[in-house]
């Protein structure tokens, strides 16, 4: 069922999460006074978001589609737009500012920013990263997007948007606390974090944190060195990947560097 066994751990996170934010807007107990804890949650469900991208944790496609589905519920943001953007970032973390083939997530693509040296301030690139995350993927979807992309896309959309939708309608104010702040915030803390990882700028294109949050906690999202390095490389394996001759090729797994654009 599982790629590898400690995934379930990323199931169990991941559907508790889902099932805490349905719970609270249904029956409206304490939502209010529980929105950190669901911040808090939804965040550790991006970084099990972002592994899932690299390598689905299912060995069935519904299985991992549904798992996306739950992702997106979540995270507020497509499980598919999110493997666009983040597959953008990686085969493109040393182009910021060349054309088509830039790094929309680079906080070295702004005016008045310069590569590699001059990044744009951290509270600009916070306040602006989910705004510019939705719409290069949006733009990306309609303009190079192949149909299978753009359908799955668009199946996300439908499968999450529908009953958000109907929440937003019948109990606005639960909708409001459970999903539309904690996807505003989420997405937020996600280019807080994507910042610390890429500023200063280095030759490997990326920064490490070997604080708690940073390793098991965080699902290893702090050796982001050897994630660049590795990128197919299963997270619990990332600690190892420092020292090469410790990661096996099997443990390669196959999935693209890049979103295709065929």
């Amino acid at each position: 069922m599982f790629r590898h066994h400690v995934d379930f751990i990323s199931l169990v996170l991941v559907v508790f999460v889902a099932m805490l934010q349905g719970y609270l807007a249904v029956w409206q107990t304490h939502a209010a006074l529980a929105l950190p804890i669901i911040i808090i949650g939804a965040r550790f469900v991006t970084l099990v978001q972002h592994n899932h991208a690299h390598l689905p944790v299912f060995r069935l496609r519904l299985a991992n589609d549904v798992f996306g589905y739950i992702c997106t519920l979540v995270s507020g943001f497509p499980s598919e737009a999110f493997k666009i953007h983040h597959f953008n970032h990686h085969a493109n973390s040393d182009r910021p500012q060349e054309g088509k083939r830039r790094d929309w997530s680079s906080p070295y693509a702004f005016r008045r920013s310069s590569f590699p040296n001059k990044p744009v301030s951290k509270a600009y690139y916070v306040l602006t990263f989910p705004l510019i995350a939705w719409c290069e993927t949006l733009l990306y979807f309609t303009r190079y997007g192949s149909i299978r992309q753009r359908t799955d896309f668009l199946i996300s959309l439908i499968v999450v948007g529908v009953p958000t939708a109907v929440l937003a309608m019948m109990l606005p104010l639960s909708f409001l606390t459970c999903y539309l702040i904690p996807w505003m915030v989420v997405l937020a803390g996600a280019g807080w974090s994507n910042y610390d990882h890429h500023v200063p700028y280095n030759r490997s294109g990326a920064n490490d944190d070997y604080r708690l949050f940073g390793t098991r906690l965080g699902f290893n999202i702090g050796y982001h060195v050897e994630h660049h390095l590795h990128p197919r490389l299963h997270w619990s394996k990332l600690p190892v990947s420092t020292s090469s001759r410790n990661a096996k090729e099997s443990d390669y797994e196959a999935t693209p560097s890049r979103p295709s654009e065929n």
